[in-house]
């Protein structure tokens, strides 16, 4: 029982619920359950009192599921949020879960761990992890199970009895798997498959890796001659080099002396062309000099006529001062008279602005007062009409104190009269309503009949569907087959053409050219014929004749057939020695051969290449033969197996053609479905309808009556009557009061015109007086336009101004264009002085000018003299060619290249050399890494093989499975008093074929034979069901593999008789002892009475109540 060890190391926590606290979860506000000191209870009430609402309060708190889609449906209606405290202990332990839930779709978890008492209370510390999540995974962790399997193992749900038996085959193998805790299994083989798939590639990247070092491998020994003949190139080249260099440099010598001697005799003709140019220049100054010398003696000579002119151009600069002095006093005067005439202008037009305005309110002041003499008038019919408003609105107020206490009852009546007349019409629509429905439904009995029709068609067209989906199920099951039939097929192709691969290397070994040893002169087919007997001879065309082989390089390893070889070889290598027979390739033993050593006289021998044993060619010819013999059984079986794959592979394809067009069709199955109770629900409300039409017409004819009759709202009527009473006691009239309101609407004018008239009375003597003064102020303005004001005095001075100035226009322009041509002589005169101040230092220049130039010409004639004694000496000295030197620069330049290129080919070659070595050891090194990859993924893959479900897992559910049996059979004994037996079978036949399939069938014997499980139903089927999943818990506890110490049974018995619920109490009862709680729902009375607790739950409107008896 080696995988009992694998079940300690992942035991699940022993769970027993401590205390359950609800607060406005369901149906109920605030309940609190007490399990200590209960070990075994049921729980009873009326339906929908909340007795599985309990549990769902358990699942939920420890794992956030229950049988509700939605968290937010468990809050109780009207409240907005819950929470379900659940505390149970685990390993000596003490925890408690808190968990709550908001309508606005928040949530919260809490988990702690009590650490003690204090003071009667217990104190607990938070394990709450940061998150809902990570705190949900820790309290699973904890328990050691998750929700699915404590539902289909400790908890028999309501309706949900064979949630295990009812799954399909391969699901109960899963949840047995989950319950047995193998999914760590599935992680190894993950793993596994994993380290496999990382080997193979890591194995196919040095495959390539020593494919492109085979590609790229060059021979050593090349590659040394390659870099000696550089090495002599270099030697070669630096000798050339070197002789190149003394001959460049001789000539180069002589080439720089002639070069300098040009350099010398270019710069002295360029220093004579200096002194050409200089002598040039100095003659070019002196004649300028002395031409600038003669210009000012001529204008000192011209010094009286230029004074004079320049005396007229003064005489002219004080004239035009004179006139311009006089211009600029016209035209400010003409600007004065020009401002004094806008001046003017603008003051007339201000007084005609005046004396309209004065006019304008002249006339107003006349309208106002003709308009206050009519309303003057009009005194005796206004004051009237204001005594009539008067009298008017006395009356008003009379009638509006007695509307005010009308008031209340004239809301009442408005109030009471719309009641009545609101009732009338929600009656009368209500009436309508139901007329017109009744009008609609006329057809209702042949909407039935088609919908009838419709719901048998659905459940045909479901029926079909469901046939064709168990059909599919089974093609893919074949798929899977096939699939697992390819894959075998390929497995064994590769380990075929690996063995092919092997014997077409032994083939070619034995095909080449082998090495020959002198050892005798009794010749290698007597030798051999001596070492070897016939049972080696037969044994040769088997692959394990060589001794142990590498599976990767199909070579043989050395064996102790090798070791004689060498000795044979070593003798051999020199003629006459002595060479011991080895006793290994003997058929006498040790002892038998003589002690003495033999001489072996020298004679040529074949080595088998394989393993290192003396083979004679007749021999070589059958080993040969049995070698391809073996290969072309090889070839065969591969070709069986390649012919095998296609027909497997054209299988699959079909397979999926038909699982395809099967998934085509079964595309509607869940529309069908929907369609179906789509079609039920209307079958139900149609009959409901009809239900709802007869009750209508029966309302639709009295409320037809009631309407005649106007027998409705008599509250109304009555609260009508008593108003209208207490309206004619006040005596309030409201059309007198409306017409009341007309009169005094009609003489409110009069209130206006009072007005009016008072105002019209205070303006009359004010308006008088300001007519006169408009009248006096436009008199004045009239007689204040005369031609004595001050403006006119002041334009008469600037006129009289204007004529004493006396300037005249033409005179100054006459001056100006005299001044204009006498501009010149200011120059001249400047010009004459400047003359005076220059004259004696030209002189001197000139003289300067003179007697540099005689030094400059001196200087000329002596570089003369100086270039023709250097060209005589060019003349004795031959000149070098540039182009015979640039040719010995260009050799010696070339051949430097070359050198360069030779020491770049040899570091090169040393490079490729050095490259190659390290590509040999990479070689080795990948060789070795390339063997240990595959020697992985061969482990890694048997591995996987083993750690799949076919392996371990396997196994171990074969053995767990007989143990389970045996334990359900055992309570489903004492339940059916041994009539039924069960058994679960692991394998079955195909349908097609003959080959077994994996699966987890239940059939069950009775007296009348064996049937499935499926064809059982009712109270049989129950006990069944209660039987393995007790089987089930048992198991687990037995086991050690999930402490599950919590039983749960939900509305299990009303299928059972009197004698099957007394053999279930039996049952419950025979394996109490192996759980801490056990709580059964039940609504029977009898089964309530039999257990030592019971909770009672009781609904109440504030909330259902838990009472604990016994």
């Amino acid at each position: 029982m080696a995988h009992r060890h694998c079940f300690a190391a992942t035991r699940a926590a022993l769970v027993i619920p401590v205390r359950l606290t609800l607060h406005n979860f369901l149906c109920y506000s605030q309940a609190v359950l007490d399990l200590r000191g209960i070990h075994t209870a049921c729980i009873c009430g009326p339906n929908g009192a909340g007795k599985s609402a309990l549990l769902d309060a358990l699942t939920w708190g420890l794992w956030g599921q229950s049988r509700a889609s939605n968290d937010s449906d468990l809050i109780r209606k009207g409240a907005s949020e819950t929470w379900v405290e659940v505390v149970y202990r685990s390993r000596g332990q003490t925890y408690r879960v808190l968990r709550s839930r908001h309508l606005a779709g928040e949530g919260s978890l809490e988990w702690q761990i009590q650490t003690g008492e204090s003071d009667g209370q217990a104190r607990w510390r938070s394990l709450t992890r940061r998150g809902l999540r990570a705190t949900q995974q820790a309290i699973q962790n904890q328990l050691g199970l998750d929700y699915d399997t404590f539902v289909h193992s400790a908890y028999l749900r309501q309706g949900q009895a064979d949630a295990f038996t009812l799954k399909r085959p391969g699901e109960r193998k899963q949840i047995l798997a989950d319950m047995l805790k193998l999914g760590q299994y599935d992680l190894l083989a993950e793993r596994c498959r994993e380290q496999a798939r990382s080997a193979k590639l890591k194995a196919d990247l040095l495959q390539e890796r020593l494919h492109k070092l085979d590609q790229h491998q060059v021979s050593i020994e090349q590659m040394q001659a390659e870099l000696e003949q550089l090495q002599q190139r270099q030697i070669h080249l630096q000798q050339l080099l070197a002789q190149q260099q003394q001959e460049l440099q001789a000539l180069e010598r002589a080439y720089e002396h002639r070069h300098t001697l040009e350099e010398r005799h270019q710069q002295l003709a360029q220093h004579l062309n200096k002194l050409s140019v200089n002598l040039h220049h100095t003659e070019q100054q002196w004649r300028a000099q002395r031409q600038h010398l003669l210009q000012l003696q001529e204008l000192i000579a011209q010094s009286e006529e230029i004074l004079a002119g320049y005396e007229r151009y003064q005489t002219l600069m004080a004239q035009d001062r004179h006139l311009h002095h006089l211009f600029e006093q016209q035209q400010y005067l003409l600007q004065e008279r020009q401002k004094l005439q806008a001046q003017q202008a603008e003051q007339q037009q201000q007084q005609l602005r005046r004396m309209q305005r004065l006019q304008q309110e002249l006339a107003a002041c006349q309208a106002q007062a003709q308009a206050d003499a009519q309303v003057l008038a009009e005194r005796e019919r206004i004051e009237n009409a204001l005594h009539h408003y008067r009298q008017a609105q006395e009356r008003l107020q009379s009638l509006n104190e007695a509307q005010a206490q009308a008031a209340a009852l004239l809301e009442q009546q408005r109030h009471w009269e719309e009641e009545i007349r609101r009732e009338g019409e929600r009656l009368q629509a209500r009436l309508q309503f139901l007329q017109e429905h009744l009008q609609s439904q006329e057809t209702l009995a042949q909407q039935q009949q088609h919908l009838a029709q419709k719901i048998a068609a659905s459940a045909a067209a479901l029926a079909e569907l469901e046939r064709q989906r168990l059909y599919q199920q089974q093609v893919l099951e074949k798929i899977q087959e096939r699939r697992l039939f390819v894959q075998k097929l390929q497995e064994r192709q590769r380990v075929l053409q690996h063995q092919w691969q092997q014997e077409e290397e032994r083939c070619r070994l034995l095909e080449a050219p082998w090495e020959e040893f002198p050892v005798g002169d009794s010749g290698a087919e007597s030798l051999h014929a001596e070492r070897l007997d016939p049972a080696e001879l037969e044994d040769l065309d088997r692959p394990d004749h060589l001794g142990p082989s590498d599976p990767d390089s199909g070579r043989c390893r050395p064996t102790r057939a090798l070791t004689g070889a060498k000795a044979i070889a070593e003798g051999a290598a020199e003629p006459g020695s002595e060479v011991t027979a080895d006793p290994l390739f003997s058929e006498q033993p040790a002892e038998s051969m003589p002690a003495p050593p033999t001489k072996v006289p020298t004679a040529p021998i074949w080595v088998c290449p394989l393993c290192a044993r003396p083979l004679s060619p007749s021999l070589r010819a059958v080993v040969l033969k049995k070698h391809r013999q073996r290969q072309e059984e090889i070839a065969g079986e591969l070709f069986v197996i390649r012919e095998q794959l296609a027909v497997a592979d054209r299988e699959i394809g079909l397979l999926q053609e038909e699982a395809q067009r099967l998934g085509q069709e079964l595309a509607t199955w869940d529309e069908r479905l929907h369609l179906q109770g789509r079609l039920q629900q209307q079958w139900e409300a149609e009959q409901e309808r009809q239900r709802q039409l007869e009750a209508r017409r029966a309302e639709a004819a009295e409320l037809e009556q009631i309407l005649s009759q106007e027998a409705y709202a008599q509250e109304a009527r009555q609260q009508l009557a008593q108003i209208q009473q207490a309206l004619q006691q006040l005596g309030y009239d409201e059309r007198e009061h409306a017409l009341q309101r007309g009169e005094v609407e009609r003489w409110r004018w009069a209130l206006g015109r009072s007005h009016e008239l008072r105002k019209a009375q205070e303006r009359r003597a004010r308006l008088g007086e300001q007519i006169a003064s408009l009248q006096a102020q436009l008199e004045a303005l009239q007689q204040a336009g005369s031609p004595d004001s001050p403006l006119a005095e002041r334009l008469a001075q600037i006129e009289q101004a204007l004529h004493q100035v006396g300037y005249d226009g033409s005179l100054h322009q006459q001056v100006k264009a005299e001044l204009a041509q006498a501009q010149l002589w200011p120059a001249r005169l400047q010009a004459l002085q400047m003359a005076r101040q220059e004259l004696p230092e030209a002189t001197a220049r000139s003289q300067a000018l003179s007697q540099r130039l005689q030094e400059s010409r001196q200087h000329f004639a002596q570089a003369a003299q100086e270039l023709e004694a250097l060209q005589r000496q060019l003349a004795e000295h031959p000149d070098v060619s540039p182009a015979h030197l640039e040719g010995i620069r260009q050799a010696l330049q070339e051949n430097r290249q070359e050198l360069d290129l030779v020491l770049s080919q040899i570091g090169a070659a040393r490079q490729r050399l050095q490259q190659a070595l390290e590509q040999q050891a990479e070689r080795t090194e990948l060789e070795r890494q390339l063997q240990q990859a595959r020697r992985q993924q061969q482990v890694y893959q048997e591995l996987a093989n083993a750690y799949g479900r076919n392996g371990i897992p396997a196994l171990i559910i074969e053995n767990v499975l007989p143990e389970l049996e045996a334990q359900a059979n055992q309570i489903l004994g004492r339940l059916t008093q041994h009539r039924l037996h069960l058994r679960f079978v692991t394998q079955r036949s195909g349908r097609r074929s003959e080959k077994l399939i994996e699966t987890l069938d239940i059939l069950i014997a009775d007296p009348r034979g064996t049937r499935p499980y499926e064809t059982y139903s009712g109270g049989e089927a129950f006990r069944i069901n209660f039987a393995i999943r007790l089987a089930l818990s048992r198991l687990l506890t037995q086991r050690s593999g999930s402490d599950l110490q919590t039983l749960i049974i939900d509305e299990g018995f009303g299928s059972q008789d009197a004698t099957g619920r007394a053999q279930l109490l039996a049952a419950i009862n025979a394996i109490a002892s192996d759980f801490a709680c056990i709580l059964v729902i039940t609504h029977i009375p009898s089964l309530q009475e039999a257990f030592p607790h019971r909770i009672d739950v009781q609904p109440s409107p504030q909330g259902s109540r838990l009472f604990i008896r016994g």
